[in-house]
């Protein structure tokens, strides 16, 4: 038996506490990579008070309110008397209803369905439309922890090699570097448009923080992320891919940044989930995270020879 997930509902709430409550707490906590963990517990803690969660134990397609009112009558009038000519007329009533429901539905859906712009969207009404609504029975003897144990031996490289010296140095280095663009501290109207870039209506990743919790941030709360964040930068707390360390340094040659870069790279860990079980914990020491905005880019700096 699957167990209810209680989702949260963001169109009933309440922002303004929301954003209220981390603001007031917000100050206690350092800026410093060490207590994103803090800083998330504070964002899950204040949204699980003022975001209201549930689930639909027992979901009727089309049932709107006026519907909802006439079953529960007919409801009533069936355990009095369920062959009574006042309990026929309900159900007929309500059958009808529930159909004009279920239509206006499906030509709303219809109507805003956009191809270009929300394909996911189009693509699960055809699927809804077309496909076999009963799920067959999943028998299986793989496990998630099998499937993670095999994706780690994928991972592995059949051959290892060495750093040369020369890169050895080179990533070592503590000599100063000269300033870069690309590892300048970041300023308030940068981090505003990344806000503005998340997209709401996506799951949450890892930590289990959704994009709407971050957009409605308030300003201390903001300037904590922004000085976080600058941390990461100047400590460089974000075991190098040697290989994609070196292409990153030969084609930019800002070390600051690679070293960030490094960091972002290292203690990479993943879980598997099949069938509602997960596996345990396992360490990746190669591939990129997934979801990163940086995968993309570093993937193709990677095989860009």
């Amino acid at each position: 038996m699957k167990s209810i997930i209680r989702r949260f509902n963001l169109r009933k709430a309440d922002w303004l506490l929301y954003q209220q409550e981390i603001e007031d707490s917000i100050p206690s906590i350092p800026p410093h990579p060490n207590s994103y963990t803090t800083f998330t517990d504070l964002l899950k803690r204040s949204a699980r008070r003022h975001i209201p969660r549930g689930c639909q134990t027992e979901y009727i397609p089309g049932l709107s309110e006026t519907s909802s009112d006439l079953l529960q009558a007919y409801h009533t009038a069936y355990h009095e008397d369920p062959f009574s000519s006042t309990t026929t007329e309900l159900g007929e009533i309500l059958l009808n209803k529930v159909g004009e429901d279920r239509r206006q539905v499906w030509k709303e859906l219809i109507e805003n369905t956009n191809m270009t712009n929300n394909s996911r969207k189009a693509w699960a009404t055809i699927r809804r439309l077309g496909a076999d609504h009963t799920t067959p029975p999943t028998l299986t003897t793989v496990t998630a922890n099998s499937v993670a144990a095999q994706l780690v031996l994928n991972g592995r490289s059949q051959t290892r090699r060495r750093p040369t010296g020369e890169y050895r140095r080179t990533a070592v280095s503590d000599h100063p570097q000269p300033a870069s663009a690309l590892t300048k501290p970041f300023d308030p109207e940068e981090l505003e448009a990344a806000l503005c870039l998340l997209k709401p209506g996506k799951a949450a990743g890892i930590d289990d923080v959704l994009a709407e919790m971050i957009q409605h941030l308030g300003p201390k709360a903001k300037s904590w992320l922004l000085e976080m964040l600058n941390s990461c930068m100047a400590k460089k707390t974000i075991p190098p891919h040697r290989a994609m360390i070196r292409k990153l340094l030969d084609m930019t040659g800002d070390l600051d940044l690679c070293q960030v870069i490094k960091s972002l790279l290292n203690n990479q860990r993943f879980f598997v989930q099949l069938n509602d079980k997960k596996s345990k914990w396992k360490a990746q020491k190669n591939g990129l995270p997934q979801g990163s905005v940086l995968a993309p880019l570093l993937f193709n700096i990677y095989t860009n020879d």
